[in-house]
């Protein structure tokens, strides 16, 4: 029914690390693996695939030096299963999260995607193996609007990337498809299949923990659109907008059956709401040393100091109102076991501070 599509290069650790998770509760999902590492790593992806021989439906297909939507494209183009999830190789989903997700697509076709919570984490050194030193919400959020023209302005009002919601294949082949053929950027290339499936129908998030994901200092997700101003006055970005926006715009009028120029402004109006936010978010990080408040400078240093940001999240979750979902992904509640997730958490914190089984 699923399968799971995952780009990789030179990171056996992390992969490692997933696969013996996987293994160890017997995934009945196939993973499709694109590597983008040389030959010279042969070996060790024969060594790792190795040690969970039997245990898992896994194929490893070799792409060196694929660029990643290039890989992604081709893996899901050998997909035959009818949902499609984008993996990455150091980030978890929880198997029955992903049996939840799969299930609820079976009773709702007017739904594309769909996912559960979310919660991020940090390891010591920034390794695959070690102690967790953080862990706090990676906010998702459904967008159930009747409309296409209503989702899209819904979604990109208050951004959630969806690109690791189960979905319906063909549209995630769609998608990626897309970004290809019109050599769209990483930017956009992660909006556009986060927003064209949003057009096409409505995505859910589960009441229930559905991936853990690893933060890095350096993870790709936190250098898209680091500086807006510079994405936005780069000299590529006006005809790569061009080429977004007539993707999502042609969407539109397939669905809502308006014309392209009312389509396009309902585009307009939605990556607008993206582009204040994002700029707003730069703004504040890149001048924030004009505040002068008390306040703001508290903010800073417990936002800034990642001992200080660690201790503050773990001590919040002894104050009143931890029952919200902020509170539910702290750690400390997070091990606890009347936690609605430790369930499903235990098992991956386990994976993360245990040591690699290849060495």
């Amino acid at each position: 029914m699923l399968t799971l599509v995952m780009p990789t290069c030179n990171r056996w650790a992390y992969l490692e690390r997933l696969l013996t998770y996987f293994a160890d509760f017997r995934l009945e999902h196939t993973l499709l693996i694109g590597d983008s590492s040389g030959s010279s790593q042969a070996a060790k992806a024969k060594q790792v695939l190795g040690s969970v021989s039997g245990q898992l439906s896994v194929k490893l297909q070799p792409y060196p030096g694929l660029f990643t939507f290039h890989c992604i494209l081709d893996l899901l183009n050998q997909v035959t299963t009818p949902y499609a999830v984008f993996a990455a190789d150091d980030d978890f989903f929880v198997p029955n999260g992903l049996n939840d997700a799969v299930a609820f697509l079976e009773c709702h076709s007017d739904y594309v995607g769909a996912s559960g919570k979310a919660i991020l984490f940090e390891v010591r050194s920034d390794d695959a193996h070690g102690p967790i030193t953080s862990t706090w919400l990676y906010p998702q959020g459904s967008v159930e609007h009747a409309t296409a023209s209503q989702r899209l302005i819904a979604h990109l009002k208050n951004y959630r990337p969806t690109i690791y919601a189960v979905h319906r294949t063909e549209l995630l082949r769609e998608s990626y498809q897309s970004i290809v053929d019109l050599n769209l950027d990483n930017s956009f290339g992660e909006l556009l299949p986060s927003s064209v499936p949003i057009i096409l129908g409505k995505v859910k998030t589960l009441d229930r923990l559905y991936m853990v994901r690893q933060s890095h200092a350096n993870m790709t997700s936190t250098k898209l659109n680091s500086d807006m101003f510079d994405w936005v006055s780069g000299p590529q970005w006006a005809i790569q907008w061009e080429r977004f926006r007539d993707c999502l715009a042609q969407e539109v009028v397939r669905v809502d059956k308006i014309g392209i120029g009312e389509a396009r402004e309902i585009v307009k109006q939605a990556f607008w709401f993206h582009l204040r936010h994002g700029f707003a978010q730069n703004l504040e990080e890149r001048y924030s040393p004009c505040e002068t408040s008390l306040s703001a400078r508290v903010y800073r240093m417990l936002r800034d100091i990642p001992a200080l940001r660690s201790a503050w999240r773990d001590l919040r979750s002894f104050f009143p109102g931890h029952g919200n979902d902020e509170y539910k992904a702290l750690l400390p509640a997070l091990l606890r076991s009347s936690s609605p997730y430790h369930a499903d958490f235990l098992p991956i914190y386990r994976s993360i501070t245990s040591y690699s089984i290849s060495g």
